[in-house]
């Protein structure tokens, strides 16, 4: 079934349970943001400074029930640019979700579409530079209280990505799996989770099949801070073609008499190897709040092949009043891009610096800075951005009402 037919038919199925609600809320945020970019592509080669002007509505509405909650959000993002290489666009994504709930059992549904044209700070998919993406996501978990202290669970994705630039390649992904997790005590829980994932491009070039386990434990430290971590294994195996070339005739004679010549064959590989989620948070006082993250993950990527991503990131948040705050961010990632031996490599890193200001209950002013730099194996890539930016949003009234 066509993926848009997918999404449509589990929209059709959640839009009348709305009738039957008994709360119902909208929130409705309007934000023009102004930007200034030395190169927004993140490309060797850069076009120059990129002025950007966007107006934004986010739209929010939820409903709830006695065991059963809807929600819909719809972000639309209306771009215009100056400068060389200037693209003017609407950007757009939308997702509704559904959940179930009784005693023993969880039930949560969720499709959507993300239209995404160079969004913000992102990992880029297609080594050095962005591309255009437009996404269809639907995934579903369930879970089950098995006793006080045991529980199980299911899961599964599935989500199909197209790109609007050459370079890029569109690629199907789904996913699914399960788990076990028991609660030795109030704040400390232990888990067990397997998971399988197929990922594909649609020119049938490359796929993949990559099969994960993962032991997990997390622990509240406090009420104030906490910490989780999993490690885990995984085995990828990938069949596609890969180029090489070959000398039509004796090899003595290449390449100084004739050429050598590029020819396509079939390719398999199998790899494995361990990987990792760390995450934690802290609560350092009553204004200062610090979180830190470390993965190693296999991801689907842009790029015609699976690739494996080393993630660090930090931030660092702080209230200097009560509507006055700022943030810090730093962000690290390392994608190993595996093509049958000719591995490529994309490195990139980010400092982000934001400051918000409330100037009344329904009005606030951001302004922030960053720096970004990306590095690719291919031809020795590399390339830098430096920006800022200015935006004001407004937040309508919360609308509420119940029966």
């Amino acid at each position: 079934m066509n993926p848009r037919c997918k999404a449509g038919l589990l929209v059709l199925l959640l839009a009348p349970l709305a009738a039957r609600s008994e709360q119902w809320t909208l929130d409705h945020t309007v934000a023009t943001r102004y930007e200034v970019n030395d190169n927004a592509a993140l490309a060797p080669t850069s076009p120059g400074t990129m002025n950007s002007l966007s107006l934004s509505s986010n739209l929010q509405a939820a409903r709830r029930s006695e065991n059963a909650a809807t929600s819909v959000r719809a972000l639309m993002a209306a771009v215009e640019e100056r400068g060389r290489g200037a693209n003017d666009r609407v950007d757009g994504q939308w997702r509704v979700s559904q959940t179930f709930d009784d005693p023993l059992h969880s039930l949560s549904l969720s499709a959507g579409y993300l239209q995404d044209l160079n969004n913000n700070i992102d990992t880029g998919d297609v080594l050095v530079g962005r591309a255009r993406r437009r996404t269809m996501q639907a995934d579903a978990s369930l879970s089950r209280q098995l006793s006080p202290r045991w529980s199980a669970s299911v899961q599964g994705a599935f989500d199909r990505t197209r790109y609007g630039a050459d370079g890029a390649s569109d690629f199907r992904n789904g996913s699914g799996g399960g788990g076990l997790s028991y609660r030795l005590t109030e704040r400390q829980t232990t888990s067990l989770h397997l998971s399988q994932a197929r990922y594909r491009t649609e020119d049938g070039r490359y796929r993949s099949t990559t099969d994960q386990f993962s032991l997990g434990w997390s622990q509240q430290l406090s009420e104030r801070s906490s910490m989780s971590l999993s490690v885990g294994g995984y085995r990828s195996r990938s069949g596609g073609q890969r180029t090489v070339l070959v000398c039509p005739l004796d090899p003595s004679f290449c390449p100084t008499f004739i050429p050598y010549q590029r020819v396509t064959e079939p390719a398999n590989e199998t790899r494995r190897g361990l990987q990792f989620n760390f995450s934690s948070r802290w609560q350092l006082g009553e204004a200062i709040e610090a979180s830190l993250r470390a993965a190693r993950e296999q991801s689907p990527s842009g790029a015609g092949v699976l690739a494996r991503r080393d993630t660090l990131g930090a931030t660092l948040n702080q209230s200097f009043t009560p509507r006055a705050s700022g943030s810090f961010g730093y962000a690290r990632s390392r994608a190993l891009y595996g093509s049958f031996g000719g591995d490529v490599s994309r490195t990139e890193e980010s400092l982000s610096l934001s400051f918000t200001h409330r100037l009344a209950e329904d009005l606030s002013l951001q302004a922030g800075a960053t720096h970004r730099r990306a590095r690719s194996s291919l031809f020795g890539g590399s390339a830098s951005a430096n920006a800022v930016n200015l935006s004001l949003s407004v937040d309508w009234p919360r609308l509420d009402a119940a029966r």
